[in-house]
């Protein structure tokens, strides 16, 4: 079957079937009616039907821009300044786009994967970071189509990282980065604006590429609100991997990656041999939690890799 929205298992594909046809009965219509099943025949030709899905987050940016990443992908970060009180005012910042699914089900896990790239990027790039005081976030998550022949009761709820997101990034003020002086003092215009060419330049490029990067987005963005600190190491090593390694390499994923870090992110031979120590010593503790499904909490590494996704990320954006 083919379509931009395939369906993710044969089970899903006929609770699917199941749920249309049990609409239509519910409806009048008879389960043999032949006229009901070209529809339904039609539809599994084009399994997609339009989900408009919206999310809010805390807003200390003190900046007020619009990013319109794609047609159907917008971000508007609004701040009111009083002059007279000297005050900021901040809106929620919110995150708008569209998806295209068969149901609210996928609909819902493809806004979920289009939120965490978005929030993955603003992260890496140092438009957004950890929320200072988390707790309950401020604003809304909603996800919302006409489709009509959908099945049975409400839309799903928002999965838990969703609230994750939410409650654990904000906005705030860009104060620029470090990471790379030399390339900083070159660029024009303000760090804010570069950043935020940089974001939009990475959903407006050719595919394939820039597909890598936003997804190295999304596992950064999993692991950065982790509250399980293998489940965080995890994801910063497929984040790392998707970002630095070829899809056809089977060599040694450590060696090879070990490498790419040190090449990508080292500034001298002693750095260079430091970076890859770190990211051996990195992967003995992702094996462990793979193996065991545990891991000792350790602050200084979770922020080694932390660190280093995050360098890695933040630079492959900047080149793009």
């Amino acid at each position: 079957m083919r379509g931009k929205q395939p369906f993710r298992a044969r089970g899903d594909l006929s609770e699917w079937i199941f749920a249309r046809t049990a609409t239509a009965v519910r409806a009048g219509r008879r389960p043999d009616d032949p006229n009901l099943v070209a529809e339904i025949t039609a539809r599994l030709e084009t399994p997609e039907s339009p989900f408009d899905f919206a999310v809010e987050f805390t807003n200390n940016s003190m900046e007020s821009y619009r990013l319109e990443l794609t047609p159907d992908l917008t971000l508007t970060v609004r701040t009111d300044y009083d002059e007279s009180s000297g005050a900021y005012s901040p809106d929620p910042a919110r995150l708008e786009g569209r998806v295209h699914a068969y149901s609210s089900t996928t609909a819902l896990d493809e806004s979920c994967r289009v939120i965490r790239e978005v929030v993955g990027a603003l992260l890496a790039v140092g438009l957004a970071g950890p929320f200072r005081t988390p707790g309950d976030p401020a604003g809304e998550f909603h996800l919302g189509s006409e489709l009509q022949f959908d099945g049975f009761g409400d839309p799903p709820a928002p999965p838990g990282e969703i609230f994750d997101l939410r409650s654990k990034v904000e906005f705030h003020p860009c104060m620029g980065t470090s990471f790379d002086e030399a390339r900083a003092s070159r660029a024009a215009g303000q760090p804010g604006d570069r950043l935020r060419n940089q974001i939009t330049r990475l959903w407006q490029g050719p595919p394939g590429r820039s597909q890598e990067i936003r997804t190295a987005c999304g596992l950064y963005a999993r692991a950065q609100v982790a509250s399980d600190p293998g489940v965080a190491i995890v994801n910063y090593s497929m984040c790392l991997e998707g970002l630095l390694l070829q899809r056809s390499d089977n060599a040694s994923i450590t060696a090879r990656l070990s490498e790419a870090i040190a090449y990508r992110l080292g500034r001298s031979a002693d750095d260079r041999e430091r970076l890859r120590k770190t990211i051996r010593d990195l992967y003995a503790v992702r094996s462990q939690y793979v193996h065991t499904g545990r891991v000792q909490p350790d602050l200084e590494l979770g922020e080694q890799w932390a660190r280093i996704a995050g360098d890695a990320l933040r630079r492959e954006i900047e080149d793009f």
